[in-house]
Parts: structure tokens; C-alpha cells; sequence
């Protein structure tokens, strides 16, 4: 791959403990192999960005994760909350951290940010402000699908599938019947801009936060007129 040029790799990194990162991801065997290649695509003078998947089972060991990933040399740190999806929608409350847990983990990251002075750590899976409220940390880059349809994470399978983004269970095309440019202006995309929650109608950060992950409503077979499923498993109920 690097002789493809590829300049960035992302591996994802649960614990600075073999046993639970391992059990995070169910591969055996797959910490040392991780770390190992980490360090050869490094050498390889290739940037890596690691992301941590904040559950239950690592939430409180964030900053030595943290630490940990920072000691391999690695400069990109992305934090992400757990999405729902796949496996985890019938087994939500054995992984997703409380939301105390949670917060005060994005807290610690926020000061290992700046005991390091790193500019920003990245967080990318599309999060409600009701949850997490980007002005807490400012030296976290939180992100959101957005309306802007050319700014979107696609995903395309290896059959030409396309999806909203990879969290999205929904096929809204196939490059081998239509082109980009036709798929971009499908039905299902003009409903992803017009339909809104009715819990955030009246959110005075609806336009910032964009209602958080949709796609996660899909994967729950709730559908896009409901909000992010973590909004009624923590109990929200006030508007920001």
C-alpha cells in the first residue's frame, strides 16, 4: 500500500491491556500483531491515526490508553463513543458507557490534550450536543453528517453499494447502475436533509449538532424521524 502512495493509516487501539482490547474487538492474538504493525508503518515514514472506541470495559482507563498510544509515537488520536450498530443493537447496556463515565472521560482527554499541547484530538462519530457539548472541549474536533451532500462519508462496498456513511445500514445506490451524480440527488438523500426528530425540533443546537449519529436510528430500525438512540437510553430529556 505504500508503494499506492497511501500516506495515512487508521488502527484502531481499545486498551493499553491485551486482554481487554482483545475483547473488545473478539480477535485473539490481535494486540501484539497491532502494536508490531503500528511500528512498521511508521518506520515506512507513513502517519498512523489511531482511534480508542470508549465502552465499559475501557472508559476509566483512558488516560493510560491515551498514554500509551502517545509513548508508540504516534501524534493523531481519534476518540470516538460507542456507536450502536451491527451486533450491539441487542446488547446496548453490556457495552456503552454510563453517561458520567463518558463525560468525565472526554474531560481527561481534554487535559492530555493540553499537558501535550496537541491541537486537536479528533472525535468523528457523530455525537448530540445533549450528550457531549463540543464547547466543553475545545481541543476535541467533534463532527456531524451535515446537509452539504458532497461532504458526507460515503462508503462503497466492493460491489458498488453506496451508503450514507459507514454506520448506515441503508443502500441509497450502486455505482454500476447509476452514476455518482444521479445517486447524489436520490429521494433517500433529499429525505435525509428534510426529515428532522421531533425531540430536536426545537433544540437551539439542532443546526451545529445535526442530530447526532442518524445512522444509528437506522441500525435500530427506528428511522430517521428518531433521534439518535443514545438520547433516550441516557435519559435526556431537557433541550440544550
Amino acid at each position: 500500500m505504500s508503494k499506492l502512495k497511501v500516506d495515512l493509516f487508521e488502527i484502531t487501539v481499545n486498551s493499553y491491556k491485551k486482554e481487554i482490547h482483545e475483547e473488545i474487538n473478539g480477535i485473539k492474538g490481535s494486540f501484539d500483531k497491532t502494536i508490531k504493525n503500528i511500528k512498521k508503518i511508521q518506520e515506512k515514514g507513513i502517519e498512523v491515526v489511531v482511534p480508542i472506541v470508549i465502552t465499559k470495559y475501557n472508559v476509566k482507563d483512558i488516560e493510560k490508553i491515551l498514554e500509551f498510544i502517545y509513548e508508540l509515537g504516534v501524534k493523531r488520536i481519534m476518540v470516538n463513543r460507542y456507536n450502536i450498530g451491527g451486533n450491539g443493537c441487542n446488547n446496548t447496556n453490556d457495552v456503552l458507557a454510563d453517561l458520567d463515565d463518558l463525560r468525565k472521560a472526554y474531560k481527561k482527554c481534554q487535559k492530555f490534550a493540553e499537558k501535550y499541547k496537541i491541537e486537536k484530538i479528533y472525535s468523528l462519530v457523530c455525537t448530540p450536543h445533549c450528550v457531549l457539548n463540543p464547547k466543553d472541549y475545545p481541543n476535541i474536533l467533534f463532527s456531524n453528517c451535515g446537509y452539504n451532500d458532497l461532504n458526507r462519508r460515503y462508503t462503497l462496498s466492493r460491489d458498488g453499494n453506496i451508503r450514507y456513511c459507514n454506520h448506515s445500514p441503508e443502500v441509497i445506490g450502486n455505482i454500476y447502475d447509476k452514476k455518482m451524480s444521479e445517486i447524489l440527488k436520490s429521494d433517500k438523500l433529499i429525505k435525509w436533509a428534510q426529515i428532522e426528530p421531533e425531540f430536536c425540533k426545537n433544540c437551539t443546537q439542532k443546526e451545529k449538532c445535526q442530530y447526532g449519529c442518524r445512522a444509528a436510528s437506522q441500525q435500530m430500525g427506528l428511522g430517521l424521524e428518531k433521534e439518535d438512540p443514545v438520547v433516550n437510553i441516557y435519559g435526556i430529556k431537557k433541550y440544550l
